[in-house]
């Protein structure tokens, strides 16, 4: 059986060219059924994944999987979007969510503060910080001090 780094890998390679981003890949199961969790995005809009785009994915991935041999017990493959619950932890993954509202916990000269604001847009992926903007003031927030994060849903 192919390991978890390695099917990442594949499958980035083949949804990429797609224009579909691979978010995260868990996989577990029990006895000999594996399942396979993907969790995808659109490269070029992040957050505006389809169903019907992650029903192309999951057929291209099943078609990967089975073409390549890749798993040899049973397996459940299951595709989705990262929904509003996914951690951020990366530049990408507060990117998802520009312009909404969230809540941070950072670590700060060793206490735990809370700061809430809107996600900003960041100059690059490859920063190491986020922008949120508290109060009308933008502020950047090292990715090394944010503990937690948590989407407010807002009606």
């Amino acid at each position: 059986m192919i390991n978890q780094e390695n099917l990442e890998n594949l499958i980035t390679k083949t949804l990429e060219p797609m224009g579909i981003e691979l978010v995260g890949l868990k996989m577990g199961g029990k006895g000999n059924r594996t399942v396979i969790r993907v969790f995808v995005d659109e490269i070029d809009r992040p957050g505006t994944i389809t169903i019907d785009r992650c029903t192309q994915a999951n057929r291209t991935i099943g078609d990967l999987i089975d073409r390549k041999d890749l798993i040899s017990s049973n397996y459940t493959l299951e595709v989705s979007s990262p929904g509003v619950d996914w951690p951020m932890k990366t530049v990408r993954d507060f990117h998802r969510q520009l312009g909404r509202k969230v809540k941070l916990f950072l670590n700060y000269q060793d206490k735990t503060i809370e700061l809430v604001g809107r996600i900003q847009p960041s100059e690059s992926d490859s920063e190491d910080a986020i922008w949120l903007e508290v109060d009308g003031v933008k502020q950047r927030v090292p990715l090394s001090q944010i503990v937690k994060s948590k989407i407010i849903i807002e009606f």
